[in-house]
């Protein structure tokens, strides 16, 4: 089906023909796409280049490490130029080296005006690498909307230290938190309650060392999402 032709799938234990080279595969995928045969080496190349992966070219997928099975799964998943990838736990199991080398290949492929759909349950990564998510549980759509909208910016809190001015208490702060050497540390419940702090000791003389904005993290979100719908798989997983 047309729809198809602009989809591209990577999935998170792909079973690839461990006795071809990594050329060799992608020339059977390109077959496979029915990528013409006067225009076969050229786009191979160009996929290759692409994913980092000129030095293995030639060597056989059974020696492949983790990261480069994901990469050459990835040159596949491009091969007919989808305009739509699905990306399936593409960082899983991978060391420090290969997690960046993905990363960077999806960010590469962001900047080519591509849709990549990034299914993971390191929800640290999707953070990191998504615009927009999606919470799903059970097979049912709980969230969707951009990072902004579903973390929110208003009610976060807010780390506080400043530099208190010579003669100042802990009693006279009013509220809790740390004081030391001149030295206090403070969280506050948002950005007014904040501001406000501010403006009160600055005009006293206080400096401001650090302010540090304690965005709710995406697996908080998660976990109070799935909690609300199932107090007891939440409290299981």
């Amino acid at each position: 089906a047309p729809t198809r032709l602009r989809v591209g799938y990577m999935p998170e234990n792909p079973y690839f023909y461990r006795f071809l080279t990594g050329e060799e595969f992608l020339q059977f995928y390109a077959k496979l796409n029915h990528i013409p045969s006067n225009q076969r080496k050229k786009r191979i190349d160009e996929l290759i280049e692409t994913v980092g992966m000129n030095h293995a070219r030639n060597v056989r997928i059974r020696d492949y490490s983790k990261g480069m099975v994901q990469r050459i799964g990835l040159a596949q998943a491009l091969m007919h130029d989808p305009k739509l990838v699905l990306l399936d736990e593409p960082l899983s199991g991978l060391d420090p080296i290969g997690r960046k080398e993905i990363r960077d290949l999806v960010y590469a492929l962001k900047e080519q005006g591509r849709t990549i759909f990034f299914c993971s349950h390191i929800l640290s990564d999707v953070q990191d690498i998504c615009d927009r998510v999606a919470i799903l549980h059970l097979g049912k759509l709980l969230k969707l909307g951009s990072l902004s909208e579903l973390l929110g910016t208003e009610k976060d809190r807010v780390e506080v230290e400043l530099k208190m001015p010579e003669g100042t208490t802990k009693e006279s702060l009013g509220i809790q938190g740390d004081f030391h050497n001149g030295i206090f540390k403070t969280m506050l419940d948002n950005t007014e309650q904040a501001n406000q702090f501010l403006d009160q000791w600055k005009s006293k003389g206080a400096v401001v060392r650090a302010l540090i904005p304690q965005r709710k993290s995406l697996e908080e979100l998660f976990v109070e999402t799935i909690r609300a719908q199932d107090p007891k798989v939440a409290l299981e997983t």
